[in-house]
């Protein structure tokens, strides 16, 4: 203790209850030359200043904030960086200043569907919008819509509406098609 007094961490405050993990902190990162960290003890304060750092990043959850106000500010960041590929779900509860498991919670209650199926979804209907309103490639209307590749765009496609890109795409052709007839 010694050491740690004479190079200005001074004694716990009565006001901090979490100083030891504070003073830890503070030490692997004043002091990182003098630390061996093979040493268990030095490990021990390196894994207790890393998990006080993250629990200092952690929104709280609120409880007094409503599951609608909470996805509906998940919703508009959903919009504004749909065509972000690097989307994440802790990005998009930080925007909705929850966690993430407060997140899943207020989409299962609004949506009944998880934050990262609503993505999703938002990303096909997206792309689905691009490939009946444009001609433009594949690839484009993939990068667009927020998917890593023109694969990536096929294979979700498949999987939530059960058709390819060219399907969609045939289908405006189809609609665009004056020969072929339609019941009034």
């Amino acid at each position: 203790m010694p050491f740690m007094t004479s190079h200005g961490f001074g004694l716990r405050p009565s006001s901090s209850p979490d100083y030891p993990s504070h003073c830890s902190m503070m030490f692997v990162h004043a002091f990182p030359s003098r630390l061996d960290r093979r040493s268990p003890s030095v490990r021990r304060l390196v894994v207790r200043a890393r998990r006080s750092d993250r629990r200092d990043r952690m929104p709280v959850a609120d409880p007094s904030v409503a599951p609608e106000i909470v996805v509906g500010r998940a919703e508009s960041f959903v919009d504004d960086h749909l065509g972000d590929p690097d989307l994440r779900l802790r990005r998009l509860a930080s925007a909705a200043d929850v966690s993430v498991s407060t997140l899943g919670r207020a989409f299962k209650t609004v949506h009944d569907t998880t934050p990262w199926q609503y993505v999703l979804q938002r990303r096909v209907d997206h792309a689905s919008e691009l490939l009946v309103s444009t001609d433009r490639s594949l690839a484009v209307i993939a990068l667009d819509a927020g998917f890593f590749d023109q694969p990536h765009l096929t294979r979700t496609l498949r999987s939530f509406i059960g058709k390819t890109p060219g399907q969609i795409r045939s289908k405006r052709d189809d609609l665009d098609d004056p020969t072929i007839s339609r019941p009034v």
